[in-house]
């Protein structure tokens, strides 16, 4: 090797120009910083342009995820409240006529819900929305027998008992469904049936679709749901299952992307693991093209490595004008040339000399303006491409306040409003700030449906809901809790001020009809209030409270407020 290359240094010392071996060397040298310089470039831009669009896809994923965790929280926790109201548990105990409207009511405010029904322990139906398999045994389904033991999700299925019920599917395909399970507790704690929910997949299908027709900046993406084994369970057409080394790392890790395939074929995978509810083991996969999700980084290596290309070319035709006569200024070139790309702000200087030494001088300054170009093409990208992530980050947190917010009366649902509420008690758990808890429930509200209809219904939700928030305070909550029920929670409130609060609210509202087609109609409600007080375990107890005084308002004959007593109250009239 050594003898070759001193045979190939003899062959241009002697047979080459001064001109030519110039203009080799220095095309050469040229060459190899462009091609550096550009490689590094296009290496930085394209790592930092795939890294951007996997955290962009793992978010999508994760914000999927997140929506079914608690969507089926929720869910959960509607049944756990069937089945622990007091007022509710004579429904369970024994075949009383009005679990079956119950059921209806609770179903129809459920959005997915296909069926919800009361199996007694012995496996028949007693109660069921619709009246559907009522009198029919499900001893054998696997909801059932889990659901005696606790509370639980079943994975998705078809439906065996109900298909024939519910007649042809709207999407023409088979019925599936997924199964929310809890017992219902007899007086001495022993099980004494169960009462099941089953959620059609096709609600699950539509919150796939609206995800990935928002993400209109996120082109051939496709959403999946994989089950604990490895099976797509939606979306994910034509693709092959996950293979179970890549499910355990998916397992183990909980969130996170990874490439697959090769070529044409490869993708850009992430994923996200349903922390919350974990018995049913899913993952939402997010899939996207890797030649499109890295389209651009391509874009741009591929500019970076062309602009070299040609500047080098440049840098090879002007040394092949350099004369014989040029040492002088090609030491001082050389000299400036070996400094470029340590210094940023470096630049070659206008020599002197023959007509090709300053062709050169000048080839290589230009050389430089445009690397200098580049590197700024490629921070502006960078810079575009932390604006759209930030849009993406603006995005995701619209979606969150969305879930929050009742559609129809414009201010907090359930899950909104339980926030402020916990924030609330451990406010009081640390300081002692008393606050009040209001349920408040639209009296007739049915009979305001049946007669005017739901148009008319809503207005009056809508109407009640505004007048409870112009009745308090700024620094108060007010949410809904579904169909006509509402909640306010007020902080820092006296307890000698709480009773003309709660009759400001119902006054509030007696005196603001509801404009229906021209003319008005009066609407009046029922409140109960609840104190917090420091037996109380959590928010639930004083909501559960609140909840049973309005109860007893409505029993004492509506558009009245009732107060609930504390629990050392309840304590000593038991005693």
């Amino acid at each position: 090797m050594l003898k070759s290359l001193r045979n190939f240094q003899s062959y241009v010392e002697d047979r080459m120009t001064l001109k030519q071996q110039v203009g080799v060397a220095t095309a050469a040298l040229c060459a190899v910083i462009i091609l550096v310089l550009a490689s590094v470039a296009a290496a930085i831009s394209e790592r930092q342009a795939q890294a951007a669009a996997s955290v962009r896809l793992s978010d999508i994923a994760y914000t999927f995820a997140d929506r079914l965790d608690r969507s089926l929280t929720q869910r959960m926790s509607t049944l756990s409240l069937l089945t622990s109201l007091p007022p509710l548990q004579g429904l369970w105990s024994e075949n009383n006529p009005s679990a079956r409207h119950v059921l209806d009511e609770t179903r129809e405010y459920i959005t997915g819900a296909s069926w919800l029904g009361y199996a007694t322990a012995d496996g028949i139906v007693r109660a069921a929305s619709g009246g559907l398999l009522e009198g029919k045994s499900v001893m054998e389904r696997p909801w059932f027998r889990a659901g005696l033991a606790g509370p639980t999700f079943g994975d998705v299925h078809e439906a065996k008992l109900l298909a024939p019920l519910l007649g042809p599917s709207p999407d023409g395909q088979p019925y599936r469904f997924v199964d929310v399970a809890t017992p219902v507790v007899g007086a001495n704690g022993n099980p004494v049936g169960v009462l099941g929910l089953h959620i059609s997949w096709s609600w699950f299908d539509g919150i796939r679709k609206a995800l990935i027709q928002g993400q209109t900046g996120v082109p051939s993406l496709d959403i999946w749901i994989v089950s604990k084994t490895g099976e797509i369970l939606l979306g994910g057409e034509g693709a092959a299952a996950t293979t179970p080394d890549a499910l355990a790392a998916m397992a183990k890790a909980g969130r996170g992307s990874y490439t697959t395939g090769g070529g044409r074929d490869e993708q850009l995978v992430s994923f996200a693991r349903l922390e919350t509810v974990h018995q049913l083991g899913w993952f939402v996969v997010a899939r996207q093209p890797a030649t499109v999700a890295f389209a651009a980084a391509q874009t741009l290596v591929v500019t970076i490595v062309t602009i070299g290309a040609l500047v080098t070319l440049l840098a090879f035709a002007g040394a092949l004008m350099i004369a014989g006569r040029v040492s002088r200024p090609l030491r001082r070139l050389t000299a400036k040339a070996d400094r470029i790309g340590r210094d940023s702000t470096d630049m070659l200087p206008r020599v002197r000399g023959s007509q090709e030494v300053v062709h050169l001088s000048s080839a290589l300054r230009s050389l430089l303006l445009r690397i200098g170009k580049a590197r700024q093409e490629t921070a502006d990208l960078e810079t575009r491409a932390a604006d759209q992530h930030r849009r993406l980050e603006s995005d995701i947190a619209a979606l969150r306040t969305m879930v929050d917010v009742d559609p129809l009366s414009g201010i907090p649902n359930r899950r909104g409003f339980l926030t402020f509420a916990e924030d609330a008690m451990a406010h009081f758990r640390r300081y002692g700030r008393p606050f009040a808890i209001f349920m408040i429930d639209i009296d007739h509200f049915k009979r305001v449906n049946d007669t005017h209809g739901h148009a008319t219904g809503d207005a009056a939700i809508r109407s009640v809901a505004a007048t409870i928030e112009s009745a308090i305070r700024p620094s108060d909550k007010a949410g809904r809790f579904g169909g006509e029920e509402f909640v306010v929670l007020m902080r820092e409130i006296e307890l000698t001020t709480i009773e003309e609060a709660g009759e400001r609210i119902r006054a509030a509202v007696a005196t603001t009809p509801v404009a229906v087609n021209g003319a008005s109609l009066a609407v009046t409600v029922s409140i109960g209030v609840a104190v917090v007080s420091p037996a109380d375990r959590d928010i639930q107890d004083i909501i559960e409270r609140a909840d049973l005084a309005l109860y007893s308002a409505k029993g004492a004959g509506r558009n009245r407020t009732v107060f609930a007593a504390t629990p050392a109250e309840e304590a000593r009239l038991s005693a």
